[in-house]
């Protein structure tokens, strides 16, 4: 897991394929919509929005792949 910004983090994901990779990104957003956390007696849901990027394998340096997730991540699909 690496941080991006103050709000969004990626979850870079070795040797996995799309369908798996997938299937763990709707498993993640799954699980974070049943997440609730109290704070001062009230109940606060989980906001979050994920991109995927299957990135090829390739010889390229970690900061170009984690600039590839932050160029999906849309200004709607941010964590809240």
């Amino acid at each position: 897991i690496a941080r991006i910004d103050a709000q969004t983090f990626a979850i870079l994901l070795t040797n996995c394929p799309a369908e798996v990779s997938q299937r763990i990104t709707h498993a993640i957003l799954s699980g974070l919509a049943d997440f609730q956390f109290a704070w001062e007696g009230h109940q606060h849901p989980i906001h979050a929005g994920l991109s995927q990027v299957d990135a090829p394998p390739f010889e390229g340096c970690l900061e170009e792949l984690l600039a590839a997730a932050r160029a999906s991540q849309s200004p709607d699909q941010a964590v809240k």
